[in-house]
């Protein structure tokens, strides 16, 4: 029994080091918070699942000093283990934040995986003069502009024609991105409200939104970054 302690702990010591690396990487470069809840959650559970709890525990189960087919079970352990991870980073991967949009509902996060349903069969592209010089979040992350109109009912209208006509949510209409400049006229419609954080910043208050859930935060711009404060 002690073998097999010993050995399953090695395994968990090994594990966590394999999970926190991958922890950094979606931290880090892939989901910069306050993504991470609206897009990896479910991958990061399988990841930390398989990593940190059924490889250490199938090794406590089937170890066994000098037993004939230790080397087949641990590399069929390891064989599995590797699999699961691979699946939930591929999984992640496809989560990962395109670029945002900011519209009357709040800022939607688009995924690699929304660009590569919706807008690449389509052929649908942002404009080149967009991507020059873009404001962005966490250095990576493009941040756009929807222009819509002011009329609530109009409004409505357009997104409900577009959702018709294009069978892709309204938020994608990338002919009508603008660069993230102004939105004052979300501001004077009710959309976005304006408050003083306690970092002294005058911030605007949103709600992220995704197909995994929203998130309610306030961002400001500083220069071409852009910043969400808790």
């Amino acid at each position: 029994m002690k073998d097999r302690l010993i050995a399953s702990s090695i395994h968990l010591f090994i594990s966590l080091l394999v999970a926190l690396l991958i922890l950094a990487l979606l931290f880090l470069l892939w989901f910069p918070n306050p993504l991470m809840s609206l897009g990896a959650v479910q991958g990061v559970q399988l990841i930390l699942l398989v990593d940190l709890v059924i490889g250490p525990l199938l090794t406590l189960l089937v170890f066994k000093k000098g037993k004939p087919s230790l080397v087949f079970d641990m590399s069929v352990i390891v064989a599995l283990q590797l699999a699961a991870l691979t699946y939930g980073l591929t999984t992640v991967y496809g989560q990962i934040p395109s670029h945002l949009v900011l519209t009357h509902e709040g800022m939607h996060v688009v995924s690699r995986y929304d660009v590569k349903t919706y807008l690449e069969p389509k052929d649908y592209s942002i404009a080149e003069s967009l991507l020059e010089s873009p404001v962005e979040y966490a250095g990576s992350i493009p941040v756009f502009l929807l222009k819509e109109n002011t009329n609530s009912e109009q409004r409505q209208q357009d997104n409900f024609i577009y959702l018709f006509n294009e069978s892709m949510p309204y938020y994608l209409n990338t002919e009508d991105y603008q660069a993230f400049e102004n939105f004052d006229y979300l501001v004077t419609s009710g959309s976005v409200a304006t408050q003083e954080h306690s970092t002294g910043n005058t911030c605007f208050e949103i709600t992220l939104l995704s197909v995994h859930g929203s998130a309610d935060t306030c961002l400001y711009r500083d220069g071409q970054s852009i910043i969400f404060l808790d």
